[in-house]
């Protein structure tokens, strides 16, 4: 079980400031909160799809430094035994 305003908490920096525009808004007596809420859900989608495309690069990051340290692997033996890597 996930308790979100505990989350906020260990998530968030002490000192940092923070919060909801919605209810924020409400509070001081704007009357667009549908407004606020569709930005929220547009702004949660652009960063669902921001993590998605950085979670591919930083695959396809891995995946070339595997790839790069099989090529090298031979060279790398070479400088071992010259004395030029430790």
């Amino acid at each position: 079980m996930v308790v979100p305003p505990a989350l906020k908490v260990v998530h968030l920096k002490p000192m940092k400031k923070f919060a909801n525009i919605g209810c924020l808004a409400h509070e001081v007596g704007w009357k667009s909160q549908a407004v606020t809420a569709t930005l929220e859900e547009n702004k949660k989608e652009k960063a669902k799809i921001h993590y998605w495309k950085k979670k591919q690069l930083m695959r396809l990051w891995k995946q070339g430094k595997r790839n790069r340290e099989k090529k090298i692997d031979k060279f790398t033996e070479v400088l071992k035994t010259h004395g030029f890597l430790v």
